[in-house]
This record gives structure tokens, sequence and C-alpha cells, in this order.
């Protein structure tokens, strides 16, 4: 099971879906681990606004 089923609360969380709930970071490129310090956070979507 999920942990938005677990809590309770699968009807606004746990995917990505209209009517849904998510916060979201947009990265400048995919992760390697060798890499993660040169990406850069382009876009961060936090409670429907975007933060960054």
């Amino acid at each position: 099971y999920g942990s938005a089923y677990l809590a309770y609360r699968e009807n606004d969380l746990g995917s990505i879906e209209e009517g849904k709930l998510a916060d979201v970071v947009i990265l400048s490129d995919s992760i390697s681990s060798e890499d993660i310090e040169k990406i850069k956070v382009e876009k961060t979507v936090f409670d429907g606004k975007i933060v960054l």
C-alpha cells in the first residue's frame, strides 16, 4: 500500500492526476550520483504556487 492510502488521503494525494495535490521540483538535467552537485533546480511548485 502507498503512503497516501495508509494516511486515508488517496483521494487527494498519491498520484499525479487533475484535482490531486502535488509538490513538484523541475531539475535542469537527469540526476546521476556523480553529477548531483551540478544539477540546478529550475522551478519548484508547492501548494499550487511556483515558489522558485
